[in-house]
């Protein structure tokens, strides 16, 4: 360290220094005294004395001192060194291609990593340098960077000059947050014709009914993350066994989408709701899992290096519960015959044409609290679907014990409504059959959203929602004349729905964490028909109208209206003479065709169509030793509940208690995030801070040690006693319903259950889908359709 002396001219200044040295056996005090002359630079010879027990020894130094100029002027700036306890003084430095950092400041906490530097002079740097951050001569932490050219900074000041700051980033880690994907599922990118649901094919079919439907497509999950990270020019590695091996997304049945996300985006969805972590590393990332390293051994520190450690345990976060779900899995019924009106349907195959793609829109409109997402999918020239969207914000009031409550959901998924089209297959102007399904989402005080795939052929992806409270299906069939002068006019329609008129809620009273969710208690349902006939040049509309209505119930004795009732039959008849046409079309004049195999001519085939119920797949566990918290997650991708356990296994440790130790460090160690210690610091490194002003430093690193803790498997809580299953059997008001069950194999077994049917319902046909309920009575009956 060096000694400055100050002097004043003419005069001889003493000095008097006290210090210990070490001698051998034993330990001794020393004084010594010296004067220096006032010029410059001087030698100076120290004559000292040391004293010792038994005798005095002299002893002489010899060594120069830098004293004030005689003309003024300022000493030149000291230089600050970093003292070790054990080892000589050295200086910090931290410096690049272009020269020695005047101060910086690094930090890299996993998935980002940042430098800023503060050189002399003014800086004109390339697109990328390469930092070096050292004690002394020997560098200890090196790291390539990427110049920020949007961001620098120059000060001219009178006493330091001109002085350059600049950033640099970790160009692979600012990739895989910001890099807008394309679209890389294909089904999304080059979309295929919407079939509508209730048709299958089975063999044995005459060659009239529906073509074969091609096999869904899909694509790995595991792999569509890798193909987003190689899109964005970033190298991706997972570290240990892929939790996702096999699983994949499936085309209209388990939808997910990449266009205009990032590769960071994609690893949250996947990995990340694992607790995997994604920590940057040169030009590559990573992918770790809880409690994982990218390196083996753990480093071991030296006391020298620690100046000083903290250790805090962390255990609030740990949870009482997780709960994981899986996709639904779709249970199809027994095969039912087709509507005898309805004509079977005939999708083109093939691709769409550029002016398909021209036609088909995909629109997103701001709206006064959201937006609306309206998309329409032409093939063939003719339009096949329609969609539309709601997704906004929504603000919930309610009173509770005399005080306004208000809660606030912030772009959750409002509704859902989808129209698919058919065409007759000798006339594509003929729309033979239209379906139209609504969904729409209530909110209370005490809704749990829930992540709710929404599929399309333009659209998909996956919302978050409220409860289901409106699940609505319209169809309208159409059949038209085919011959003779009438060729081209409407023949029939007929337009079947059901409307939702009730909703309930299980303990609507009570506080609002006490209610359950809201859902539907009671739809209404109604058919329309309808047929056209000409008689002479005058045509004639003949109509029936048939279902349920709302109709109030009175007391017979008060008079007083008290509940809302179902009537249902036939509702409305008649007939009307027309004043105009019905609907025409260009119908093509027929070609003969020869009979098929078991076909007499001129015979329709009969289509086929079944019902299906998707059933919830999904488990429980108790975190032993955890809070109150729950840990909730649903994985789209899964097909089964298999991987449940392993997914919680993981989440558990994600989410364990944690002991994390804070060190600061009297030296550069390049421990960046991932790296493992081992002793006085345990753990896993999770960040890492250089920062350095004139030749003092300081570095951080902070490191955890997770535990998982044990879990015990639990029941699924029960939401509502609602159960659905397909009609087996009708003998009266007695309904039998096979309710489908996922067993732990996920074998799919059926639970006969015998219900009710109401005064009010009507009478559902073998293979329908119903929903029973449980009475006050505790007896079990029809709730609905």
């Amino acid at each position: 360290m060096p000694i400055i002396l100050m002097a004043r001219s003419g005069r001889r200044e003493p000095f008097e220094f006290v210090s210990t040295v070490q001698l051998d056996p034993q330990r001794a005090a020393f004084r010594f005294r010296s004067y220096v002359r006032p010029r410059e630079v001087v030698p100076v010879a120290f004559g000292s004395l040391v004293r010792l027990r038994t005798a005095r020894v002299p002893v002489r130094f010899a060594s120069y001192a830098a004293l004030r100029p005689a003309g003024g002027g300022a000493l030149p700036p000291g230089s600050p060194v970093r003292v070790i306890a054990g080892q000589p003084p050295q200086r910090w430095a931290v410096s690049c291609p272009l020269g020695r950092a005047v101060s910086a400041s690094y930090q890299h906490d996993g998935e980002t990593e940042t430098v800023t530097l503060t050189l002399k002079g003014r800086a004109q740097p390339g697109e990328s340098l390469t930092v070096f951050a050292s004690l002394g001569d020997a560098p200890a932490v090196a790291r390539r960077l990427t110049v920020d050219p949007r961001q620098y900074e120059v000060t001219r000041t009178r006493e330091g000059g001109v002085t350059t700051t600049l950033r640099a980033y970790n160009a692979a880690a600012e990739r895989a947050r910001s890099y807008p994907l394309p679209e890389l599922v294909e089904w999304v990118r080059s979309p295929r014709l919407d079939y509508p649901d209730d048709y299958v094919v089975q063999p044995g079919l005459l060659p009239a009914s529906p073509p074969p439907l091609p096999p869904l497509r899909t694509v790995g999950v595991s792999d569509l993350v890798r193909r987003g990270f190689a899109a964005a020019g970033v190298a991706f590695s997972l570290i240990g066994p892929d939790p996702f091996e096999g699983e994949t997304w499936q085309e209209k049945r388990r939808e997910t989408s990449t266009g205009g996300r990032t590769p960071a985006d994609l690893f949250g969805d996947t990995y990340g709701a694992l607790g995997y972590r994604l920590i940057a590393r040169g030009d590559a990332l990573y992918g770790v899992p809880p409690g994982g390293s990218l390196t083996g051994e753990g480093d071991a520190f030296t006391r020298c290096e620690i100046e000083s450690l903290t250790e805090r345990g962390e255990g609030a976060q740990v949870p009482g519960r997780i709960r994981l779900s899986a996709a639904e899995r779709a249970v199809l019924g027994p095969i039912l015959p087709r509507d005898p009106g309805a004509d079977p349907e005939t999708p083109e195959e093939g691709e769409p044409t550029e002016e398909d793609r021209q036609r088909s829109w995909k629109e997103v409109t701001p709206t006064e609290n959201g937006f609306t997402v309206s998309a329409g999918y032409v093939l063939g020239g003719l339009l096949r679907q329609e969609q539309q969207v709601e997704i906004g914000r929504v603000e919930v009031k309610e009173t509770v014990d005399g005080r306004a409550a208000t809660r606030v959901f912030e772009r959750v998924l409002i509704s859902d409504t989808k129209t698919t089209y058919a065409y007759h297959p000798a006339c594509t102007e003929a729309v033979v059959r239209q379906q139209t399904t609504k969904r729409g989402f209530g909110y209370t005080l005490n809704t749990r959203t829930r992540m709710v795939n929404v599929s399309g052929t333009l659209f998909s992806a996956s919302l978050p929602g409220g409860d289901l409270v409106e699940n609505q299906t319209e169809i309208i069939t159409q059949t038209w004349y085919e011959d003779g002068d009438l060729a081209g006019y409407l023949k029939s329609r007929r337009t079947a729905g059901k409307r939702l008129v009730s909703v309930e809620q299980a303990g609507s009273e009570d506080e609002p964490q006490k209610r359950g969710p809201l859902q539907p208690r009671e739809y209404v349902g109604q058919v329309l028909g309808e047929v056209y006939r000409r008689i002479g040049p005058v045509w004639h509309r003949y109509y029936a109208t048939t279902g349920g209505a709302s109709v109030p119930l009175y007391d017979l004795d008060s008079g007083e209206a008290v509940r809302l009732t179902v009537r249902t039959g036939a509702m409305q008849t008649g007939s009307e003479v027309m004043r105009n046409e019905p609907p025409r079309v260009n119908w093509p004049k027929p070609q003969p065709e020869e009979p098929g195999p078991g076909q007499e001519p001129g015979s329709d085939p009969d289509g086929r169509r079944r019902n299906e119920i998707n059933l919830p797949q999904r488990a429980a566990w108790r975190v032993e030793g955890g809070g109150t918290g729950t840990v909730e997650q649903t994985f789209g991708m899964l097909e089964s509940a298999a991987r449940l356990p392993q997914f919680a296994a993981l989440l558990a440790q994600a989410n364990g208690p944690r002991v994390v130790q804070e060190a600061r460090l009297s030296v550069p160690r390049g421990l960046l995030p991932g790296s493992r210690v081992s002793s006085p610091v345990s753990g896993v490194v999770e960040s890492l801070s250089i920062n350095t002003e004139g030749g003092a430093g300081t570095a951080t690193i902070t490191a955890a040690q997770v535990t998982a803790p044990a879990l015990t498997p639990i029941p699924w809580p029960a939401e509502n006693d609602r159960e659905r299953g397909f009609v087996a059997g009708v003998n009266a008001a007695q309904v039998l319903v096979n309710v489908p069950e996922i067993g732990p194999d996920g074998a799919v077994t059926y639970r006969p259950r015998v219900a009710t049917l109401l005064r009010g319902f009507g009478v559902p046909e073998v293979g329908a889908v119903v929903e029973i309920a449980t009475d006050s009575a505790g007896q079990s009956v029809i709730a609905g359709g």
